[in-house]
């Protein structure tokens, strides 16, 4: 028998190449000893403690829209506790009573009352006076936990969370990076949430909802906050576990209810639509507007009337011996 052998040419790739191409693309050193790679860590767990503030504390603890089962509220208050050092009780009393004072002299952070550059830049100063009031803490904060982990750790060692993070920060990664990590997550929540939530969630922004308050929707698109950027919806529907209200309107966290819902970690309580018409949206959109101008007339006026003041003392001050 003769036996031929093919004549195609059969290409194998040096074995070398597929290892190198996973040790590439699969090794994530770079997460620990890269700027970059620090960068999207804060990211991400600034996305995950923003998430426990939205689903456990405010739609869940402050407004009851939504159950969660303990294997879910109970990693979320740890998560908290370790990255913003808050506990249940002070947060929720300060935003019970946001809602029931809004934009009152009584509001703990009304930019209307302080301006939206002081909640924007130091909205966590003024959270903290709000929660130091004894008598805030006992008028709002029915039905928050008492069991002993709050007793004994969260609430006399607020500070203690984060001190363990900046030594766990420390040791993963490098003395410098480590401590410019910790400064990203514990500083997040105070940027993104008491000061872009709470200062340009009532200040800029698009309107679904005549309400009696300034709050705006800032973006229709809740990613990075978890849906708190929709902050007209929230305000017209408070209890509310879902804050989408339009098509082309994004919660995210409403995403991550329904997937605890799906494996039986959640139970929706409220939900709430009133999806405005266009009639409604444009009207709303007319009286922003009109508020914008009045507030620059205003301004202007302001200024024209310190220019005019300025002007007299100028034209009336003594000239001296050389004129």
């Amino acid at each position: 028998m003769n036996f031929h052998r093919s004549n195609r040419i059969r290409y194998s790739p040096p074995r070398s190449i597929c290892p190198a191409i996973i040790n590439q693309y699969m090794n994530l050193s770079f997460l620990t000893h890269t700027w970059y790679g620090a960068l999207l860590i804060v990211v991400v767990t600034g996305h995950l403690t923003i998430m426990c503030t939205s689903l456990y504390l405010h739609r869940a603890m402050t407004h009851s829209g939504v159950r969660l089962h303990p294997l879910a509220s109970w990693p979320m208050r740890w998560w908290l506790w370790i990255f913003t050092g808050m506990n249940t009780r002070e947060w929720v009393s300060v935003h019970r009573k946001h809602h029931a004072f809004v934009e009152t002299d009584q509001d703990p952070h009304s930019p209307v009352i302080y301006g939206w550059a002081q909640i924007l830049f130091l909205g966590v100063k003024y959270y903290r006076n709000a929660a130091a009031d004894p008598e805030t803490i006992e008028k709002y904060s029915k039905g928050c936990p008492d069991d002993v982990i709050e007793r004994k750790l969260f609430i006399p060692h607020k500070f203690l969370g984060p001190i363990i993070l900046l030594l766990i920060d420390l040791v993963i990664f490098s003395p410098i990076l480590g401590f410019f990590v910790w400064a990203g997550q514990v500083l997040w929540v105070p940027f993104w949430a008491a000061g872009i939530v709470n200062g340009l969630g009532h200040t800029i922004g698009y309107r679904n909802y005549k309400v009696k308050d300034a709050s705006r929707n800032i973006i229709p698109f809740g990613m990075l906050l978890s849906g708190e950027e929709l902050h007209n919806n929230h305000h017209k529907f408070p209890s509310s576990s879902r804050f989408s209200q339009r098509w082309f309107e994004v919660d995210m966290g409403w995403w991550y209810i329904q997937l605890l819902r799906l494996v039986g970690l959640a139970k929706v309580e409220i939900v709430q639509h009133a999806a405005p018409n266009f009639k409604h949206a444009a009207l709303a959109a007319k009286e922003n507007a009109i508020e914008r101008v009045h507030e620059a007339a205003v301004a202007a006026k302001e200024a024209a009337s310190q220019a005019k003041t300025a002007v007299h003392v100028v034209t009336n001050a003594k000239l001296g011996p050389e004129y």
